[in-house]
């Protein structure tokens, strides 16, 4: 994931989210999703933060008959995250966190979930 964005008041920013869960050449099933959001970060507490963000995702297929060909369908799609910094200075924070996003493709949802760890820089 990238993420940047700006803090709006000291308990609430505006972030720029892009993530690519799985990429076509690393998927045996021929598929890759990504997607990008706008999401607004509150600190609940100094160190712990929840979010959420509205964005689109795009899933990507390649059909194994014909690999020369692919797909490629977009969706609205949505994240929630939650997080805590672990180690805070005024140029740097280290955090983990909590995702999950979600989209509907023809009938079909794709979610995903991840749990990471973050290096931030800070001005």
């Amino acid at each position: 994931d990238v993420e940047g964005g700006i803090m709006l008041t000291g308990r609430l920013a505006l972030l720029s989210l892009f993530e690519r869960r799985v990429a076509i050449g690393e998927s045996p099933a021929g598929w890759g999703n990504t997607a990008g959001h706008a999401a607004l970060r509150a600190w609940l507490a100094r160190r712990a933060w929840v979010e959420g963000g509205v964005g689109l995702s795009e899933l990507v297929y390649r059909s194994s008959g014909i690999p020369d060909v692919k797909t490629t369908w977009w969706s609205p799609a949505y994240e929630a995250s939650g997080g805590y910094e672990i180690f805070r200075r005024p140029t740097v924070v280290l955090q983990v966190l909590a995702r999950y996003t979600t989209a509907m493709f023809e009938g079909r949802r794709i979610q995903t979930t991840s749990v990471e760890i973050g290096l931030l820089g800070r001005r």
